[in-house]
């Protein structure tokens, strides 16, 4: 008789005039004694020569990853597109959370907005404050806004508690007053600080809220569809490279707290006028000549603007 794995065919005899035993293709086995071989069961493979057929896991429904059973292995076998989807919706919605975070250092439809100070300048009974870049605040004359200021140098903006209406006046500026309408009791001149707005503020008054909540219902039904044609591995996989990209953008990008001109002049300032210091001895040498404050004040000029030097 045959061994495992091995089968005698009617038409095959060897040189003595016995039957000889061959093989079982791949797919296929055979106990002891056949005469033939039978096809392995669906979700099972079968090596040439082995006497059963190996249950391939990943067959099942419930499986983590994805292999596809062939006739003598279990190979595994992504789906690349959907798979690549997803990565991108990851990537993408990660990118994106940290780039809310550049504004606000926390989700902003959460906790509110924060928005960076380029230059606070007194108008009458009222302030213009100057954002860096864009507030992106939607331009509502029926409605005031109402923030709160810290770190200006303002005492009256400044103090803990304080709440004051604005108005914006164009992409990156906003008109403020004081919540009962009285003028600012003193004059304000800064180009440093922050003002925050409340999240139900944020909400209203956010130019790009509700596009971009529809972008994030896209990305999230993307990832929805794609994982229900995916194995539990190509959804695990798909998360964990699409945060990792997404980092990886944000560490490109170098997404941190904006500068403000004022700290842009300082830095080429520094670098023009410091690179090389040297020790000067007790006497007139250590004097600031006129030329150098002339200088120093022509540097800063776009920042001082009406102001006078003493600012």
């Amino acid at each position: 008789p045959c061994v495992a794995g091995r089968f005698a065919s009617n038409g095959t005899s060897a040189s003595n005039g016995t039957r000889s035993c061959q093989l079982c293709s791949q797919g296929r086995w055979s106990s002891n004694a056949r005469d033939a071989c039978e096809l392995c069961s669906t979700g099972y493979y079968m090596l040439p020569g082995t006497s059963e057929c190996r249950f391939c896991f990943a067959e099942d429904e419930d499986a983590f990853m994805p292999y596809v059973v062939q006739l003598d292995a279990c190979i595994l076998e992504l789906n690349w597109p959907l798979l690549m989807l997803q990565v991108s919706a990851w990537a993408f919605f990660v990118t994106l959370f940290l780039r809310q975070l550049r504004f606000s250092r926390r989700w902003p439809w959460i906790s509110g907005r924060l928005c960076f100070i380029e230059d606070i300048s007194s108008r009458g009974d009222s302030l213009v404050v100057t954002v860096v870049g864009s507030h992106r605040l939607i331009q509502v004359r029926t409605r005031s806004l109402h923030l709160s200021f810290q770190n200006t140098g303002c005492r009256e903006l400044d103090e803990p508690g304080a709440e004051f209406l604005g108005k914006v006046a164009s992409d990156d500026r906003v008109v403020v007053t004081t919540k009962a309408g009285q003028p600012f009791s003193t004059r304000c001149e800064a180009v440093q600080g922050t003002f925050h707005l409340s999240a139900w503020e944020t909400f209203l008054s956010t130019g790009s809220a509700l596009p971009l909540m529809l972008v994030l219902l896209v990305v999230l039904t993307v990832v929805i569809v794609a994982a229900s044609f995916l194995s539990s591995f190509e959804r695990l996989l798909g998360f964990g490279a699409g945060w990792m990209v997404g980092l990886l953008e944000t560490w490109r990008s170098k997404l941190k707290t904006p500068r403000t001109s004022l700290q842009k002049l300082l830095d080429n300032y520094r670098k023009e006028n410091f690179s090389n210091l040297l020790r000067s001895p007790r006497g007139p040498d250590r004097a600031i000549s006129a030329g150098q404050l002339a200088k120093f004040h022509e540097s800063f000029q776009s920042i001082i603007k009406y102001r006078s030097m003493y600012f």
